[in-house]
């Protein structure tokens, strides 16, 4: 990559249920490359709030900070919001990235049931019938606001707390998302995205919907704990 240092590493994805490669040992990696210098900050993505708690546990004992998570949310997958882990996140300090904010381009407006959007989209690739409430409640917003669907879904994910990184393609979709900032939704009309957004949902026409849920860990309960509380011989890698 030829730079002298990353600044931001993250962990793409779990450890499922402590399996190979161990979280723990994961963890320790990271915490390494850290501490030599190699990458400036620590992220996570698609983990449940335990292991991101597992994880802090190991990572504070060489005093280092989780900085990011990177959870996929957007009115088409709230649960990050309804089930509690932004909020959680934001009471350690960690930064929340919000990716497929748009529902991979089913929240621009330019898709409807009839023009559906080609190609691999499995992120948000839900029943139309959950997300058309979604869109005739962005072009109410948008006709209010002066913006476009694109614009006030992201602001949306922004007042919920997150960061969304959206992929434009070209530039007229870079100067659409860039009409998301500057504003704020009033906290009325937040509600009434709130009401519409879609979570706890699963769809199961396609065994990929089911590898999307089960890759993604943001949605699962913090009730339980997958991992034992690490110990304090784990400050050192394996």
């Amino acid at each position: 990559m030829q730079v002298e240092k990353i600044d931001l590493y993250q962990l793409h994805g779990p450890s499922h249920f402590g399996f190979w490669p161990k979280l723990g040992t994961l963890t320790n990696c990271f915490a390494d490359a850290y501490e030599a210098g190699k990458i400036k900050a620590v992220g996570v993505c698609n983990l449940g709030m335990d292991q991101v708690r597992y994880m802090q546990d190991i990572l504070s004992q060489r005093n280092i900070k989780i900085a990011t998570h990177q959870v996929e949310f957007s009115l088409l997958r709230a649960d990050a919001w309804q089930n509690g882990l932004i909020d959680e996140c934001h009471k350690h300090g960690i930064a929340v990235i919000a990716y497929s904010p748009l529902g991979v381009g089913r929240l621009t407006g330019k898709y409807s049931q009839a023009h559906l959007p080609k190609g691999n989209r499995n992120f948000a690739d839900i029943s139309w019938s959950k997300i058309q409430p979604v869109i005739d409640r962005l072009n109410v917003l948008g006709e209010k606001y002066q913006k476009t669907p694109t614009q006030v879904a992201l602001n949306w994910v922004i007042c919920k707390g997150a960061i969304p990184i959206p992929c434009p393609k070209n530039t007229s979709q870079v100067e659409d998302i860039m009409g998301c900032l500057g504003w704020r939704l009033s906290k009325e009309d937040e509600q009434s995205l709130d009401d519409v957004s879609v979570h706890n949902y699963r769809d199961w026409r396609l065994i990929k919907h089911f590898q999307n849920w089960w890759w993604e860990r943001d949605s699962k309960p913090h009730t339980q704990t997958e991992y034992t509380a690490p110990q304090q011989n784990q400050n050192q890698s394996p």
